[in-house]
């Protein structure tokens, strides 16, 4: 972990550097970049860094996409705050999710409702004007989709 948070002070700055060189054709664009949180430890940005970055370029149109399932693997893998934690925290600055479960340590990006992802505490999330999109792997099947689909809107509709 030590090693990650140093390589992670580079990573930021190389980063700033080339985003710096984006933004105006995003904003000439009329496009939002958003940053997805990865399932690995090396994955960039993490939490701390994402919230970094998006208060530095708080209005330039960037923002962070939020993977359930991969904040779920950080969780177990003790290599981040709970999933919920993160996700409140940071819930003004998320565009978008991918709305998967996982059980154990693995992302096998599974149907809501599958694994351990607690959606219902995810429901501030769902008030927002956010993406919100399913990302199944096999074997998940049209029918455990629609079952997760009315699972979650009874979980936020409450």
């Amino acid at each position: 972990l030590k090693r990650r948070q140093k390589r992670g002070r580079k990573l930021v700055e190389v980063f700033k550097r080339e985003l710096d060189l984006l933004i105006p054709d995003l904003e000439k664009a009329g496009v939002t970049l958003a940053l997805e949180n990865l399932p690995r430890l090396e994955g960039f940005p993490n939490a701390e860094e994402g919230e970094a970055l998006m208060r530095d370029y708080a209005g330039a149109p960037v923002g962070l996409w939020f993977d359930t399932g991969h904040a779920r693997v950080r969780e177990c893998h003790l290599w981040s705050s709970p999933a919920t934690e993160i996700a409140t925290r940071m819930e003004s600055f998320i565009k978008g999710m991918h709305l998967n479960d996982v059980k154990d340590f693995h992302d096998d990006h599974r149907q809501p409702g599958w694994g351990g992802v607690d959606f219902a505490a995810l429901k501030p999330l769902a008030n927002r004007d956010v993406l919100r999109v399913f990302e199944p792997h096999r074997p998940v099947s049209f029918e455990e989709l629609a079952e997760s689909l009315k699972m979650i809107r009874k979980l936020w509709a409450e």
